[in-house]
């Protein structure tokens, strides 16, 4: 073993070729392990003229792109400072590998104060090994330093959990909701014994309503649920932020301006609503592609090969509704929403993916599912080796599959890139009713949620993605498939409009698919439908491109919802394409 700086790795391949590997340091009884950082960065003279700056930044700008710090990565193996950079673990496994052990690294600061904080540790080090003093001994004098000299809390002042009470958690009796809050609850007990979590389980259609009918959650702490319906409550003034009760190492690992992020950006976003955060992630749950190893040996990296599968006998069927096939619009350049969050689906990656789905079942023998039952049948009885499925599900597949057989897969990518699939995010909210001795009791709750320790016990217990990125992942090959599929993954938003979209979308579908019109035409009027609606939701809907008259469909296809009187979607101006 040797531990040294990525920046060593090319010298270490010319030394060891293939015999190298790079592995994440070891954990401990206490959780990750964590090295220190260092970055290397571009810095700007200050002396320089105002255009030489602006040169200068725009150079910085091109070298920091994620295309950029992708083809460094690829030809000088650097490791990206861009989180947008997409890191294969196959193509690049001591890159990805880096990568996972900078989520736990401690950044190193190049300050006085700091150099003589290692000086004294250092000392402690030199004297425990050469038998000086006993590892109590030194520890116990380096503390005694650090405390008297340099200002650091002594573990006097460090609170333990001395609280009593008991907290109430409401959740939908649905899915992995109430054994995820069990587990942590019993791992928590060992943390605060004095504390009694009780999960109340409600039906989801309840859970949904108390959501929509103002957010008044009677008898309760903290609703633990899908991130969808917070800013609902947020509106309704049903839950109170939670900037003052988290943990303070906690809340700078949330803030997505620190160089230490142990939660997953995306999981802490989700939980924001207008900057301010209002819930803890605990579980991110993106659409995962599982595969059946018996019937597809290797799965399908790209649109071609799923085709060439079929082809060769690998039963295939996919999702045909807009939410579950919503990932094939990524791979024609599609994205469901803009910078600003609204509506921003470009009409033509919607053709280029129907018109693919349907030559697909013309002519390569590739199935679609009209509803999840049907899907999620074929994939039991053997007659689909894959299915589209919330990440959550992994434990309740097992229960069919053996581990050798049930593997997770990337979305193929297509002409444009990756397949990107929708994200959830389960977090932990706090009812604005309680009272603050029960939000304290609450927040101790939430913090051991979101530590490693409890982050880990759920992986082993449920085998589901932490949003906790510092919980070692690297023995659990479907869930490090799970964390990088949500590279390329797009949150899904609460917007008035999105069931309209949702309802279209499926109709457009059934359109292509069941009843064989052409995608141009299903898109047409999908597109047309939601312009009548655009004003009513204040959204502007990307305009068709201009095309000639087509031939009439061999099938009159499933109609969509008229428009509103008085309304004329030809009278809307055509707007650019958002992509």
């Amino acid at each position: 073993y040797y531990i040294g700086h990525s920046r060593e790795l090319n010298a270490l391949n010319a030394s060891l070729g293939s015999q190298l590997g790079v592995a994440q340091l070891p954990a401990g009884s206490a959780g990750s392990a964590g090295p220190l950082l260092s970055t290397t960065a571009l810095l700007l003279n200050a002396m320089s003229s105002p255009n030489q700056i602006d040169r200068s930044l725009d150079l910085a700008l091109f070298l920091t792109s994620s295309d950029q710090q992708a083809a460094l990565m690829r030809e000088a193996n650097v490791v990206p400072a861009n989180s947008r950079t997409r890191i294969s673990e196959g193509l690049y496994p001591e890159v990805a590998t880096v990568e996972a052990q900078a989520r736990t690294a401690i950044p190193w600061y190049n300050n006085d104060e700091l150099k003589a904080i290692l000086d004294v540790l250092a000392t402690a080090y030199s004297q425990t090994m050469a038998g000086a003093l006993s590892a109590t001994e030194a520890a116990a004098t380096a503390q005694a330093l650090l405390v008297n000299e340099y200002g650091f809390p002594s573990t006097a002042d460090t609170p333990l959990c001395t609280e009593s009470g008991e907290v109430t958690i409401l959740t939908p009796d649905v899915g992995n909701y109430g054994p995820v809050l069990l587990t942590l609850a019993d791992g928590f007990s060992d943390v605060c014994p004095g504390i009694k979590v009780t999960v109340a389980r409600i039906p989801l259609a309840e859970m949904d309503a108390l959501f929509q009918g103002g957010g008044e959650f009677p008898d309760t702490d903290m609703i633990f649920y899908r991130h969808m319906l917070l800013r609902q409550a947020v509106a309704a003034d049903a839950v109170r932020p939670l900037r003052d009760l988290l943990d303070s190492a906690l809340v700078q690992q949330l803030r997505a301006e620190a160089l230490l992020q142990q939660m997953r950006p995306i999981a802490v976003d989700a939980m924001r609503v207008d900057g301010t955060l209002y819930g803890a992630p605990i579980l991110v749950d993106p659409q995962t592609l599982f595969y059946n190893a018996a019937l597809a040996r290797d799965a399908a990296g790209t649109l071609a090969d799923l085709r060439a599968q079929a082809q060769a006998g690998v039963p295939v069927m996919v999702d045909g509704t807009f939410e579950w096939a919503f990932w094939g619009l990524g791979a024609f350049g599609g994205r469901l929403y803009g910078d600003n969050g609204q509506f921003a689906l470009a009409p033509q990656a919607m053709i280029d993916w129907l018109t693919w789905l349907q030559e697909s079942q013309q002519s390569f023998g590739i199935r679609t599912a009209g509803t999840r039952e049907e899907m999620g049948g074929a994939f039991a009885d053997g007659t689909s080796a894959y299915l589209l499925a919330p990440a959550e599900q992994s434990n309740e597949l097992l229960l069919r599959f053996s581990t050798a057989d049930l593997n997770v897969a990337m979305l193929p990518e297509g002409p444009a890139g990756p397949g990107r699939p929708f994200v959830w995010i389960d977090g932990l909210l706090l009812n604005q009713t309680v009272t603050e001795r029960q939000a304290a009791l609450s927040a101790r709750f939430m913090n051991y949620a979101m530590s490693v320790e409890g982050q880990t016990e759920l992986l082993f217990r449920h085998l589901v993605l932490p949003a906790n990125g510092a919980v070692l992942i690297d023995v659990y090959p479907n869930v490090m498939r799970m964390a990088e599929q949500l590279q390329s993954a797009q949150l899904l938003l609460d917007q008035p409009w999105l069931p309209t979209v949702f309802a279209l979308g499926d109709t457009a579908y059934r359109n292509v698919l069941v009843d064989g019109m052409a995608p141009t035409e299903a898109v047409r009027r999908m597109y047309d439908a939601l312009a009548a609606d655009a004003a009513r939701y204040g959204i502007t809907v990307p305009a068709m491109t201009p095309a000639p008259e087509a031939e009439p469909s061999p099938a009159g296809g499933t109609p969509l919802a008229t428009p509103s009187p008085g309304a004329d979607p030809g009278a809307i101006p055509p707007t650019p394409d958002s992509e």
